[in-house]
Order: structure tokens, then C-alpha cells, then sequence
């Protein structure tokens, strides 16, 4: 097996372990969705990105490794470090005699699924704190793992055949009442959980359980899917309390409260049972449960639910049309040059993927255009990517997305 099959074969092992979500609902994303990040990864690796980038480890060292590289804003922040990265990159391939690589709108929509997901995963727990951590939240004192433990609960040595933290964080959520009321009754208070805090105790259920004879070494779960968590979001009754805004009776879930990897939403779950239950009462509501694969569905969604990029200003958009040099070359249609592409005839674009693509295929012509003058390449935040995007699309013509013309 080749380098490329073994960075290829690490990259999709990663994303199976740990449950990764597939797609996203958020407005960045075009109606042609990827199925799953696997797709992404073989992008990242046919596009030999790999070659300069890692997935923590696995890769080549010239560029940041991309699994270490917390992406903690939208979409078109996401643009926006592709396009401050060009200049660099485009040198480094050209001392190579390596093309740049270009992308359609559905490679494009892969390769972000797939980095925006490496986010989602989890670094591995550890058995040792995992076991101080269970003793530490008096979880010994209800339950045990290898023979080691209370009684009062079931014993959680079952647990250890499940890679995903996922069949932990729906077994917290689904007998969330029952443990509080038995917790009360044994006079044990009710601990918190931080991400690292499942991660090890997941840890030290997988090296210390003994599960049953005859029960599979591994379980997995298929990987989550925001799509489908948006409706069982809807179909549980969820988004009658959790609304976009603060007109719902539990928190909104835009606030960027679950940008952050699979075992911390559980933790966050975990430590909101108290108060949603007590509403639950209150209103005479059904607890709501989850099937493991639901889980998936609602935590990908959750977490993808986050990095839609705040709409642009157009009027911020023109002032930097023209501050960052842009008019020098495009013609935008009250000004501009005619170096570069008419801006009129390229928008509006459907998503913020289709511009991120747009601006990365451009790089190449602009960097060349570029060398040998005085002009230095603009750099642009999130936000001055999102107005650039708002004052194009108030030029812009009909052009249709790539996705659009297949339909």
C-alpha cells in the first residue's frame, strides 16, 4: 500500500471512529450536500493537500496541521483563511512545478465539511484520569466498571464495546431523570461534566469493562447527519424551547454555545438536564428521548448549526471594494477596472461555498497578475469577507452555482 492509500485509509479511520457529522443546514451550504466527510477527506487527499497539510499526524509538515487548526468561525471565515493562505501556498507549489489546485463547488462543499468536521472529533481520553474522574463525581458509587463499584445503578461494562462517546451521551440523556431521582435519594449530589471529562471516563469504561461473553469487540455508530437532526430537532419538540432567538423558553442555539467537538455538546447536555426536566414538569411534557443514531443526527446538527457567517454589510462591502484595491481590476458596474472579471456577470452566488471556491480558483490568475508590482495581496477577515459578499451580490447578475445547473 502507498503513502497516498495509508494517509487516505488514516484520514477516513479517524472519521468512522468518532461518529463525524455529514452535512450542514446552515445557509453557507449549496442544495448538492455530501453524504459524508469521507468524500471531503479523499478531496483533501486527490487534491494533494496532503502533501504541505496534516490530519494530526498524518501528512506533510510545510503547512499547519489542519486536525490541530480549531476552526471557531463561519464559513466564510473559512474563505477567508484560504484566500490569506494563497500567496504562500501558490509560491510553495510553483519551487515544486505543482499546479493549484482547483476545486468545483462540490469538492469545494467536501474538502470544508471534511475540515470543518475535524473539530467535531475528540482527541483520545485517558483510562487513568477517566478513573479519578469516576471516583472524583461519586459515579463508583452507583455504578461499576470491571467489577469495581456501587450497585444501586447497572454496571457499565457493557459501555466498552462502543467506540463513539455518542452511547454514553445518550445513556446520560435518556435515564438523566431516573439517575437524579435515584442520585437524591442516595443523598449524592449531582456532578457537572466537561468535555474532557466524558472523554476519560469513556476511556476507563473501554480499558477496564468486561463485557459480556459473546458481545461484538466494537460497536460503532453511522455517522451523524445534520440534515436528518434538524428533524428529529423538530419532530422531539426541541425547537418549541430552543428558538433562533431569545423568544423560546430554553436558550437559543446560535450563540456558538456548541462549536465545539462531540464529547463537550455531550457534557453541555448532560449539565441542561437539571433545568429542562424541571420545565418538562412545569409544562406536563413527556421526557424525550433519543435512539443512539438520533443522537448523532441532533449533535452534528447542533454543531454544525453554528458557522453560518453573519450577513454582510453592502455598504461596508463597497468602501472595501475599492480600499483593498479590488476596483483596480474588477468592474463591479460604478467602477472598476476591466483586469479581472466583471463582478456583475459572476453573482449573486448562492452560498458562501460557492464564493469560497470562486475566490481560491481565482488566487492563481490574481497571484500571477500581482508579481513584479507594487500592490500587496488584501487580506481579509470573516466580516470583510461577508460585506465583500453582500456588495457583490447587490451588483451581481443571475449567474447560477454549479449545483443549480444540474438541477
Amino acid at each position: 500500500m502507498n503513502a497516498k492509500s495509508c494517509l487516505r485509509g488514516a484520514a477516513v479511520s479517524l472519521i468512522l471512529l468518532v461518529s463525524a457529522p455529514t452535512v450542514s443546514l446552515a445557509a453557507a451550504w449549496p442544495d448538492s450536500l455530501p453524504e459524508n466527510p469521507v468524500g471531503g477527506s479523499s478531496v483533501f487527499v486527490e487534491k494533494q493537500c496532503l502533501q504541505c497539510h496534516a490530519i494530526q499526524g498524518y501528512g506533510g509538515t510545510l503547512g499547519p496541521d489542519l486536525g490541530r487548526l480549531q476552526l471557531s468561525g463561519g464559513f466564510l471565515g473559512m474563505a477567508g483563511i484560504m484566500w490569506n493562505h494563497a500567496p504562500k501556498m501558490i509560491s510553495a507549489l510553483a519551487e515544486d512545478k505543482i499546479p493549484l489546485p482547483r476545486f468545483s463547488v462540490q469538492e469545494m462543499t467536501q474538502l470544508v465539511a471534511f475540515l470543518y468536521t475535524l473539530n467535531y472529533l475528540d482527541p483520545p481520553g485517558d483510562a487513568r484520569e477517566g478513573e479519578e474522574t469516576f471516583a472524583a463525581k461519586r459515579c463508583v458509587s452507583c455504578h461499576s466498571v470491571g467489577g469495581t463499584g456501587g450497585t444501586i445503578g447497572p454496571a457499565l461494562d457493557d459501555y466498552g464495546r462502543y467506540v463513539s462517546p455518542l452511547f454514553v451521551a445518550t445513556g446520560l440523556w435518556n435515564k438523566g431523570p431516573a439517575m437524579a431521582e435515584a442520585m437524591s435519594r442516595a443523598r449524592v449530589s449531582r456532578p457537572t461534566l466537561s468535555g474532557r471529562d466524558v472523554r476519560d471516563i469513556v476511556a476507563y469504561i473501554q480499558a477496564r469493562s468486561r463485557p459480556a461473553s459473546g458481545s461484538p469487540s466494537r460497536v460503532f455508530v453511522r455517522p451523524g447527519n445534520p440534515r436528518a437532526g434538524a428533524s428529529v430537532f423538530k419532530a422531539k419538540g426541541c425547537a418549541s424551547c430552543h428558538t433562533g432567538d431569545k423568544s423560546g423558553d430554553g436558550p437559543p442555539l446560535a450563540s456558538g454555545k456548541f462549536k465545539v467537538s462531540l464529547s463537550t455538546i455531550a457534557s453541555r447536555m448532560w449539565d441542561h438536564g437539571p433545568g429542562m426536566w424541571s420545565l418538562w414538569r412545569e409544562k406536563k411534557l413527556e421526557p424525550i428521548s433519543f435512539t443512539v443514531n438520533e443522537m448523532a443526527d441532533v449533535t452534528a446538527y447542533l454543531y454544525f448549526l453554528q458557522f453560518e457567517t453573519p450577513p454582510g454589510d453592502p455598504g461596508r462591502g463597497a468602501s472595501l471594494f475599492i480600499a483593498q484595491g479590488c476596483a483596480g481590476c474588477h468592474n463591479s458596474g460604478e467602477r472598476g477596472g476591466g483586469l479581472g472579471p466583471d463582478l456583475r456577470a459572476k453573482g449573486p452566488w448562492a452560498s458562501d461555498i460557492d464564493l469560497a471556491r470562486e475566490m481560491w480558483n481565482h488566487a492563481g490568475s490574481m497571484y500571477t497578475m500581482l508579481l513584479g508590482s507594487a500592490r500587496e495581496w488584501p487580506r481579509l477577515s470573516e466580516r470583510e469577507v461577508a460585506d465583500l459578499l453582500a456588495y457583490i451580490r447587490s451588483v451581481g447578475g443571475t449567474r447560477k452555482t454549479e449545483g443549480e445547473k444540474k438541477n
